[in-house]
């Protein structure tokens, strides 16, 4: 009997510690030691064809980093490029927030919006929720897309979010300036 209960703990336990670690995620983010990751995403080309739609790895990641763990946010930033050296910086807080919107885009389909400009250009964080799932960064240059990008499905290989944070204090709801342009 003794020997049951040791194996059945020591299942348990190994169990939970694969748990654990089947649930870390491998998405790299540009968020700093001392920041929480919001939300971070590879970022893939969108190849649509005749045979179907493929996905290239550019090399570069998207990240929203919040200053502390917990609400409320005092600062949220974004950042872009290659793994370990982003290419662009934007920091959102409670006197220069970022958009926010949440769109129903398909039935059974949601997408919150983040969303900033700078000079003539938009950019678009857009997190698939409900029946879908994954993560596109969306650039205009005026009202023309110049950049549509994906992260893939798969959470915690593809993309990584943080389900505890809610960055009210710098986020602002808003129409976004595209919202019939953002669809692929």
């Amino acid at each position: 009997m003794k020997k049951l209960k040791l194996f059945f703990i020591t299942f348990l336990v190994s169990g939970i510690s694969l748990s654990a670690h089947s649930q870390q995620s491998s998405v790299p983010s540009h968020c700093a030691a001392n920041e929480t990751v919001f939300l971070t995403a590879k970022t893939k080309r969108i190849n649509q064809s005749p045979q179907g739609t493929t996905f290239t790895d550019t090399g570069k990641i998207v990240s929203l980093c919040a200053d502390q763990a917990k609400d409320p946010i005092g600062k949220l930033t974004y950042r872009y490029g290659p793994v370990g050296k982003f290419e662009m910086e934007h920091v959102a807080s409670p006197s220069n927030k970022l958009g926010n919107a949440s769109v129903q885009s398909a039935p059974r389909v949601s997408e919150d919006l983040y969303f900033f400009s700078k000079g003539n250009f938009t950019y678009y964080i857009i997190v698939a929720g409900g029946m879908g799932s994954g993560v596109s960064l969306v650039v205009f240059d005026g009202n023309k897309r110049i950049v549509n990008l994906f992260s893939g499905n798969e959470e915690s290989s593809d993309f990584q979010l943080s389900h505890k944070l809610n960055a009210h204090a710098v986020l602002t709801q808003r129409k976004p300036l595209h919202v019939d342009a953002l669809g692929n």
